[in-house]
């Protein structure tokens, strides 16, 4: 098993706090994490059509930025 599959099935079981790092746990910060997980989780998509495009993911990256810089 690697990385990813552990990933996807942390994303499966709504188990991704489990395995993010606690330093990047702040309270005011899990709305972007679990954004970007659930992109990482796209990015991960064994269909190649349902992967985004680097665009895609840096365009969605900077969405999440900008929207915690907002609140």
């Amino acid at each position: 098993r690697g990385l990813a599959v552990d990933f996807l099935e942390a994303m499966k079981e709504n188990r991704v706090f489990d395995i993010i790092d606690d330093r990047i746990k702040d309270q005011s910060k899990l709305d972007q994490v679990m954004a970007v997980a659930k992109l990482a989780r796209r990015c991960l998509s064994r269909k190649g059509r349902k992967r985004p495009n680097m665009r895609e993911v840096s365009m969605a990256l900077e969405r999440i930025r900008l929207s915690h810089e907002v609140i």
